[in-house]
């Protein structure tokens, strides 16, 4: 006679159609497939605490450059107006763009038109920044030779280009 169902797990998935059935196929159900459920507590924790710790230095990050990047005066409106645009505008726009796309389409195109549209803000973007990039006027890159541009633009305010 078979070993009883809640014996099967003790004693392996073999047994359970009894020793002269011989080896075969484990059934989905049998406890013995199941993989021991792990404590993902930690896991989680671990990965709040760098998700949080990332979004805190991006925030940080954003307000710094934008005010590195205000006018003098306007450094405060600037940040206010970066974190109406960021949080309020373009997670709404977004919503409002990606629904129209997904009414007439379908979930894969939007997803794939917005992925072929960011690489291609990124390629633009990165492109626009070499393009942007002056070669030296005077000096070397080689130790100990000061680098001089031809335009102050890019210095940060109150110094001087050394010429």
């Amino acid at each position: 006679r078979a070993p009883t169902r809640r014996w099967a797990p003790r004693l392996g998935s073999s047994l359970a159609a009894g020793p002269e059935a011989g080896p075969r196929r484990r059934a989905p159900d049998d406890a013995s497939d199941v993989p021991p459920r792990r404590n993902l507590a930690d896991e989680r924790r671990a990965a709040r605490a760098f998700r949080d710790a990332t979004t805190a230095s991006l925030g940080v990050l954003e307000q710094t450059l934008a005010r590195a990047l205000a006018p003098l005066g306007w450094e405060a409106t600037l940040q206010s107006l970066l974190q109406t645009v960021y949080y309020s505008l373009g997670p709404g726009c977004g919503a409002l763009l990606g629904g129209w796309i997904w009414h007439r389409q379908d979930a894969r195109f939007m997803y794939r038109s917005f992925g072929v549209a960011v690489f291609a803000l990124f390629c633009f973007r990165a492109g626009a920044l070499i393009a942007r990039r002056k070669p030296p006027a005077v000096g070397s890159t080689a130790v100990g030779h000061p680098v001089v541009y031809l335009s102050d633009e890019l210095l940060p305010r109150g110094e001087v280009a050394v010429t």
